[in-house]
């Protein structure tokens, strides 16, 4: 039943459905023809390639021909309705990347998209600015809010009745989840793709859910310091440590980890992805509630398509401003963060 159904979904994934069917039963007309069209008799002689023909139209119906002519035409109808139907509907599929790691690829990777798709979609909308070291991150803090200011997204990206949107890159993790939050309105259908480090490529994630979510945690407990401030810290890539944060949060924050052993890209389910976002999201709801608290600071080792997800759960009526902390490898700690608000996004500043 397993292989049924993932051959199903599979199938229901390719890029003409409908014309698939369409084929099917030009094929079987064509097979129906043949078992019962009039007998054809070739005979040969010696020293002549062809001799004579005979007919035999004993067994010769109308009625065959008539169900053939149909079912090839109601064939060629199918095959072409779905060939329109897609192209039509790809036209309203949409494709951003967030760029902002020096040396990768800014090249969209069209292989994930179905062949209409990539005929057919929209043009790619970069969205950041490449990092270049620390002075880098007042250009992008720039960029960012201009392309908000702009009404970017929706004047470029969301126009026409998008109604698919396929989003994805690599940044630093406070940029990916401000990023995330600019499409935290749309109707539009948003689907992720991510870069799996171990193979190096760009993939979907569409692969069969492993349940992953949070081990047991405690929220009784938490309370904002003096100031206001309370943290949220998710460690799904690396484990995140009590030590690495800085000071003034770090006996005012929740640690969280996955039910299962850490690594990179560890959720490879779109589905299983929104579940853990949407529990993120309910934590900070209670976190934004407390009574006194003024500022949620997130600290985020997660894949890039989980950022982005996690942004796109930021209501700005309901959730305190988020300060979003980088890591910094190379000196084991928090070394900047910037504030994301309605307004927009601005460096932090304790």
């Amino acid at each position: 039943m397993k292989f049924i159904m993932r051959f199903l979904l599979e199938w229901k994934r390719k890029t003409y459905p409908i014309a698939k069917i369409g084929q099917v039963l030009i094929l079987v007309s064509i097979g129906q023809w043949s078992i019962f069209s009039p007998e054809i008799a070739l005979s040969f002689f010696p020293d002549s390639w062809l001799s004579q023909i005979s007919i035999d139209l004993s067994n010769k119906s109308i009625v065959h021909d008539i169900i053939t002519v149909i079912l090839i035409f109601f064939g060629l109808a199918l095959i072409i309705f779905d060939i329109r139907n897609v192209q039509r509907k790809a036209r309203t599929t949409a494709k951003v990347l967030v760029s902002g790691m020096s040396g990768t690829s800014t090249r969209f990777p069209n292989e994930l998209l179905s062949w209409a798709e990539q005929n057919n979609s929209r043009e790619l909308i970069e969205l950041g600015v490449l990092d270049d070291g620390f002075n880098s991150i007042d250009s992008q803090v720039s960029k960012y809010n201009s392309e908000i200011n702009s009404n970017m997204i929706k004047r470029f990206i969301l126009h026409e009745d998008c109604n698919k949107l396929y989003l994805g890159g690599l940044a630093r993790v406070p940029f990916l989840v401000a990023y995330g939050a600019c499409f935290r309105a749309i109707s539009a259908e948003v689907v992720y793709f991510d870069r799996f480090h171990r193979e190096g490529d760009w993939k979907l994630l569409n692969d069969e859910s492993e349940s992953i979510s949070f081990s047991e945690y405690d929220l009784d407990t938490l309370k904002p310091d003096s100031k206001g401030n309370i943290g949220l810290a998710l460690g799904f890539s690396t484990a995140i440590l009590k030590s690495q944060l800085p000071d003034f949060i770090s006996g005012h924050t929740l640690i969280l980890s996955p039910n299962i052993q850490l690594g990179r890209n560890l959720i490879k389910n779109q589905e299983n992805l929104h579940l853990i976002s949407g529990e993120v999201q309910n934590i900070i709801d209670r976190l934004s509630s407390l009574e006194g608290c003024e500022k949620v600071h997130l600290f985020l080792s997660v894949q890039s398509t989980l950022a982005l997800d996690i942004g796109k759960r930021y209501q700005e009526g309901i959730h305190k401003n988020w300060i979003i902390h980088n890591y910094n490898g190379s000196l084991s700690e928090y070394d900047w963060a910037i504030e994301l608000s309605k307004k927009g996004i601005s460096k932090f500043k304790k």
